[in-house]
């Protein structure tokens, strides 16, 4: 399921690349020609482009045609995390969900994921839909827990993503008492207006 996330984040990367050695990358990488990808990724990262080094990072964290190496996928998603690239802050988040021992805790990782989710990524609005849900970093917030859920639900890909979104926003449902899904409804309602 992880893998089936990330890959969502990734397919959400801009169509239309600034750089047409991004692009050939980021092809290489999914026609599974790993060791071109990552020559071609570490020869962008040289240059400063956080779509490479978040893609780079995605390849050391999973260990497709590297080896697995959680420090340098660390410190690559930070890096483009702190150029903002969104993508690779969610990412950067994910990591640090998984594996309790790193240095960042809970708060942070939430951080992590609003700041995504806010920026309309589909994948952290899930996670922090998830959060809220389960009081992971924040107070348990049923009704925040559905907003999330609900846009998460409709900027995934069909398929898989978007029918478990879809299944967890059912459930956040029947946690709602009818004036909690008012609620839900306006902030829903909000935040669309906000960001259209």
């Amino acid at each position: 399921m992880r893998r089936l996330l990330a890959g969502a984040v990734l397919a959400a990367l801009p169509a239309v690349a600034t750089a047409a050695g991004f692009e050939a990358a980021r092809a290489a990488y999914y026609g599974g020609d790993f060791a071109a990808a990552a020559s071609d990724l570490k020869a962008l990262v040289a240059g400063g482009d956080p779509r490479a080094e978040t893609l780079l990072g995605l390849m050391y964290d999973h260990g497709d045609g590297v080896a697995r190496d959680n420090l340098a996928a660390a410190l690559l998603y930070r890096s483009a995390a702190a150029k903002g690239y969104f993508p690779a802050r969610y990412l950067l988040g994910g990591m640090y969900a998984r594996d309790p021992t790193t240095p960042e805790d809970a708060a942070t990782t939430f951080a992590r994921y609003r700041a995504a989710a806010e920026a309309g990524q589909p994948v952290a609005q899930y996670n922090l839909a998830r959060a809220y849900g389960d009081g992971f970093g924040v107070a348990r917030d049923p009704v925040r827990a559905y907003v999330w859920f609900a846009l998460a639900a409709e900027g995934l890909p069909a398929g898989d993503p978007a029918e478990m979104a879809r299944s967890s926003r059912a459930a956040a449902d029947r946690q709602l008492s009818p004036a909690q899904r008012l609620e839900a409804q306006r902030l829903l309602e909000q935040w669309k207006s906000q960001h259209q």
